[in-house]
């Protein structure tokens, strides 16, 4: 069981460094996580593996609501007082249960975004989500998109990664630079995001850049949606208090920089509700 400890404390170290990954990709690697630990761990060494899966879930992303939340479900189990055997079983449970509803949302998503477009839209959005990408392709595939707009979304260029899934979909896609989302707005007829939390309120909190992308789209009166699951709403972060996790200054810059130059780099701000058309969810609508 060492080996198989290391191993999972090494993929436990990929996944907090995880930076590009959406917070759709990184909640499947969480479950793998819980899936494997039910079945390779012994009894004896069972809550202490369980204990430092969930330490790092509520540590690593803490910004992502769907990664958080599946933290406190673990904790409720663990907590239960109940016995190894019925412990793994609730866990068991807990994987399928949630990839069940995940798997289920992407078509009801794409069903409610459908309704809010007309055939043959070009959509514009910002950064990587597994989400936004699942409803695009299956909105080309209904007709009722043609092209999409896409920043390169920096420091990480999640984007990139974005347009060439987008691409190898048979999806046309114009990739731009981030500060030229404004000026592609007169060419699209909706954004469509993700987000990685969903307050009860219906603000959301995303990738930076999301509410600059929001707020042209108000000035120049193009709806902008938001598709997420029900498993990122939050009341956990007042959403009119902004967190944010400082990451590191070298994927800005790597120069040696004078004293009295300080660098921010973060990810994610908060996008008011009064900027948003609909957060659209597999089984609701929030219309702030």
């Amino acid at each position: 069981m060492q080996n198989g400890q290391g191993d999972l404390d090494k993929q436990l170290k990929g996944f907090c460094n995880d930076n590009t990954s959406g917070s759709v990709s990184l909640f499947r690697t969480a479950l793998n996580f819980i899936r494997l630990i039910t079945e390779s761990s012994s009894n004896t060494s069972f809550r202490d593996i369980v204990k430092n899966l969930n330490d790092k879930l509520l540590s690593c992303h803490r910004d992502m609501a769907v990664i958080v939340n599946l933290g406190e479900k673990i904790s409720a189990i663990m907590a239960s007082g109940k016995t190894i055997p019925v412990l793994k079983e609730a866990l068991s449970d807990l994987v399928e249960a949630e990839l069940n509803m995940l798997e289920n949302s992407f078509q009801n998503i794409t069903q409610e975004v459908a309704d809010y477009l007309v055939d043959k839209s070009t959509i514009i959005t910002i950064s990587r989500s597994e989400t936004v990408l699942i409803v695009l392709q299956n909105l080309f595939n209904e007709g009722k998109i043609e092209r999409v707009i896409i920043s390169e979304s920096r420091p990480s260029k999640e984007g990139v990664i974005m347009a060439k899934e987008l691409a190898s979909s048979g999806i046309p896609v114009t990739l731009v630079v981030d500060s030229a989302l404004d000026r592609m707005i007169i060419n699209a007829d909706a954004a469509i995001i993700g987000a990685d939390a969903v307050y009860e309120d219906g603000s959301v909190k995303n990738k930076i850049g999301s509410r600059g992308l929001a707020l042209s789209c108000k000035n120049r009166g193009i709806p902008f949606l938001v598709v997420s699951q029900s498993q990122k709403l939050t009341g956990r972060i007042n959403s009119s208090v902004e967190h944010y996790e400082l990451m590191p200054v070298s994927e800005i810059t790597s120069d040696a920089l004078p004293e009295n130059i300080s660098v921010l780099n973060f990810y994610f701000e908060i996008i008011e509700k009064e900027l948003i058309n609909c957060v659209i969810m597999e089984d609701r609508v929030l219309r702030p």
